[in-house]
């Protein structure tokens, strides 16, 4: 389990899956700029990548989506549980949006991008779980982006619609929750990255002795991901203003004025840089995916392990994001103590 206040910007340290936005972009006048959406040309020497953004974000939060790994029956209002997940996520790192979005290595260049992306997302966090009465549960979460400045946060509720001993028929039905539950990514003050979810929980404990349960569990989540952008600067290597800035004033010979341009403009730059500054399109894309996990406890320590694939297209579901973006899947396993 992992996965708010943006904690640094991408820039503070060099790191190859920092995710780089600036390189999301075409030279004006290419086929690709002549062809792009009309608020991603700003006039300037580059028009941004709108569908190429729409597929990192997508894929993204694909990778950041909760992960299931504990049983619709709660901890009870008495337990708590504390743990370590690991998580992996596919990524198609062959594609444009992943070479050019992310950092790489030292010698990545804004036109060449990233030469080896990584094929999979990997993070890690820790957990917290809190048993609560009727039938409630809290849990809230960090994580971190392996080999990147990006942190997960995360806050999660769930609530058992049908659980514990049962007589009868009633006994060879399973345990039944609704579990809610958001993450964000924090580490970038280029954009921001949040991705809720709802899931319907199934499990069946076994007991295989007087101290040991294993528990299959079975879940549907639809999630969300919701992304939005400050101003992308698509020529980071051509400065605007130069050195010293630029004079905010209208030209003036007044001696008595302070500025270091007293006649305006710019010291050494291009201004026509400035219409390189865009914004990209917020964009809320929505997906199903299944789960398949496997939680063992043994007395007070539980391990568990979770398989999760898409059950639609991130396409799909009339979200705004380019065709060509495959399903995903995710692996998780973690271990804990419940008290």
């Amino acid at each position: 389990m992992f996965t708010f206040v943006q904690l640094a910007p991408s820039s503070v340290s060099a790191q190859p899956v920092n995710i780089t936005l600036s390189r999301l972009r075409f030279a004006a006048g290419t086929p690709e700029a002549m062809g792009a959406e009309p608020l991603a040309c700003q006039g300037g020497a580059y028009c941004a990548d709108f569908d190429g953004y729409r597929a990192l974000m997508a894929q993204l939060g694909g990778a950041l989506a909760p992960a299931l790994l504990q049983p619709a029956r709660t901890l009870g209002s008495r337990h708590f549980y504390v743990g370590v997940t690991a998580s992996l996520a596919g990524l198609s790192e062959s594609a444009r949006y992943w070479r050019l979005g992310t950092e790489g290595p030292a010698n990545s260049t804004l036109d060449g991008g990233n030469p080896s992306p990584d094929p999979v997302l990997a993070s890690y966090a820790v957990s917290f779980r809190q048993g609560l009465p009727f039938g409630l549960q809290f849990g809230a979460s960090v994580g971190h982006v392996v080999r990147s400045n990006l942190w997960i946060w995360g806050v999660e509720g769930q609530w058992a619609l049908l659980e514990g001993y049962r007589r009868g028929p009633l006994a060879y039905l399973p345990d039944v929750a609704l579990r809610f539950a958001v993450r964000t990514l924090t580490g970038d003050s280029e954009f921001t990255l949040v991705v809720p979810a709802a899931e319907l929980v199934l499990s069946k404990p076994v007991t295989l002795s007087s101290t040991t349960v294993l528990t299959p569990i079975l879940g549907t989540q639809l999630f969300w991901t919701m992304s939005r952008t400050g101003s992308v600067d698509l020529s980071p290597d051509q400065s605007a203003v130069g050195g010293a800035g630029c004079d905010p004033a209208p030209p003036s010979v007044d001696p008595s004025l302070s500025s270091p341009f007293p006649f305006g403009g710019c010291s050494s730059g291009d201004p026509a840089a400035f219409a390189d500054n865009v914004r990209f399109p917020r964009m809320i894309a929505r997906r199903l995916r299944a789960t398949l996990a496997l939680n063992l406890r043994y007395r007070a320590l539980v391990v568990a392990g979770a398989v999760q694939v898409d059950l639609s297209r991130p396409s799909g579901l009339g979200s705004p994001v380019p065709s060509s973006v495959p399903r995903q899947w995710g692996a998780h396993v973690s271990t804990g103590l419940t008290y």
